[in-house]
């Protein structure tokens, strides 16, 4: 699966997870609210018999039960607002005996033994909730008006029950049941219908916007990761052309401040110093054919000149055989600074604090045996975080370009100081136009190409200090000479 296809799935699943999480919190909230509304109502209807003694209940009841004496006019008439307020509603009277004595909307319904109604017809059921509480007629006395207190009289009170749930022929109702003194009860229900198809409404409602805002979602995290990847796909283009062909010639789009955009300038950076380490490598390997040109040429010739005249001998031949001896040193000096410049052998060497008057005494005595040059070491305490082999053949470097361009038997000076470390000769100095460049590889000056060397010394020198931290400078003493330093940062 590609990083796209993950991104519009897991946007897809987090929307559908909030989604599912929301519709549920929503509609369950919204049930237990209607269904709170729906009890307040049946509760507030059922308040209405609650008088002491149920005298309210009591006329209603003895009304219902006894339509013959209203022959002609409305049974219900004279009960003023009693039945009012109750849609899709009903009211039962049941007498103590548990049979159905009048009702509202209801089919009436035979009963068994035990108070609960037999047979599946559309009706609510009658189910006693409380207690009867017998009244002065006894238990079988009905809720006429001849089984209550006598008028006047105050009864116990009226109970009324939980409001609670009940299946009939299909249909659901909430029930209230009013427990009268003197037995019986009237059962008040509501139709559950308008709630149920109102939660209908709102279950399909949550699944079609659900799915939509799901569809959306994914549709979304599409889109956007298609952005978000593409800067990923061409990276992924660009290293597996570089990979295939070699070339690092490759145009990349500006990165953004994200973290695409921040891979984005890290590739580039790492191609553009794969160019310029291609350009230093190609340059090394010209310059060092150039440079390995001339002693192999010096050497072919002599070589030719004694083959062809073997009855050479005396000063000639030893003049021959000394300018081979010289023209290997050079080669083997530039072989072996060419390999130290294009391997790097003190990469895998780990830095410390290094103390930058030890190192200068060191590389001091080793200048000395080599030269001749008496080097006199004017040191302060100093250290720098720097590689030791690197540093000291750095400092030498310094040292033997130094006594290269020294009279004989002149001082070289070394002096050490915090950050720093200079080398100073008593030569005839640079010349200003080659002040830039006398750290450049093969560089070498016009007035000093006749004196042995590669030009690779003082170059293997910046290197090292820009290893450490630090940078070289070339500049003329005023008295005389040359004096090239090393700047490095002190360690903490």
């Amino acid at each position: 699966m590609t990083l796209r296809a993950r991104f519009a799935l897991s946007l897809g699943l987090l929307a559908a997870l909030s989604v599912i999480v929301v519709a549920l919190t929503s509609y369950f909230v919204t049930a237990h609210r209607l269904h709170d509304d729906l009890d307040n109502e049946v509760l507030s209807y059922a308040s209405r018999f609650t008088d002491p003694g149920g005298r309210t209940a009591r006329m209603l009841c003895d009304q219902l039960s006894n339509p013959s004496e209203f022959a002609g006019a409305n049974p219900l008439q004279g009960l003023g607002g009693i039945l009012a307020g109750l849609p899709q509603g009903a009211i039962e009277c049941v007498d103590a005996s548990g049979t159905v004595t009048g009702w509202t909307g209801l089919t009436r319904l035979p009963v068994d033994t035990t108070g609960l109604h037999t047979g599946a017809t559309s009706a609510v059921p009658t189910t006693t909730a409380t207690t009867a509480v017998p009244g002065p007629g006894g238990p079988g006395a009905g809720l006429g008006g001849s089984g209550g207190p006598p008028g006047g009289v105050q009864g116990p009170p009226v109970k009324v029950s939980r409001p609670r749930t009940e299946d009939v022929g299909g249909s659901s109702y909430r029930v209230v049941t009013v427990s009268l003194p003197g037995g019986g009860e009237v059962q008040i229900a509501r139709s559950l219908a308008d709630t149920n198809n109102a939660l209908g409404s709102i279950r399909t409602l949550a699944l079609l916007v659900g799915i939509g805002v799901i569809a959306l979602a994914a549709a979304a995290g599409w889109l956007v990761a298609g952005r978000t990847v593409r800067p990923v796909q061409r990276l992924t283009t660009t290293a597996e052309a570089v990979a295939a062909t070699g070339a690092l010639e490759m145009d990349l789009p500006s990165g953004g401040r994200d973290e695409v955009g921040r891979l984005t300038r890290a590739f580039r950076s790492m191609l553009d110093a794969l160019r310029g380490s291609r350009v230093q490598q190609q340059r090394l390997v010209q310059d060092a054919g150039h440079e390995l040109r001339t002693p192999l040429t010096s050497l072919r010739a002599n070589i030719d000149t004694l083959r062809r005249h073997p009855e050479l001998s005396g000063e000639p031949r030893q003049h021959l055989l000394d300018d081979l001896h010289s023209e290997l040193g050079e080669l083997s000096s530039l072989v072996n600074e060419l390999v130290a410049l294009a391997a790097d052998r003190y990469d895998d060497e780990p830095e410390q604090v290094v103390s930058l008057p030890d190192v200068a005494r060191q590389a001091a005595r080793r200048a000395e045996r080599r030269s001749g040059h008496p080097v006199t070491v004017d040191a302060e305490p100093a250290t720098a975080h720097a590689r030791p082999g690197q540093l000291l053949r750095a400092v030498g470097n310094l040292l033997d370009n130094a006594a290269k361009f020294s009279p004989p038997g002149s001082p070289i000076t070394v002096t050490v100081r915090p950050g720093h470390l200079a080398v100073r000769d008593h030569g005839p100095g640079i010349a200003a136009e080659d002040l830039p460049f006398v750290f450049d590889r093969f560089y070498r000056a016009v007035g000093v190409r006749s004196l042995p060397g590669s030009g690779l010394g003082l170059s293997i020198v910046r290197e090292a200090a820009q290893a450490s931290g630090g940078d070289v400078r070339a500049a003329n003493a005023p008295d005389g000479g040359a004096e090239l330093t090393m700047t490095l940062p002190p360690a903490d």
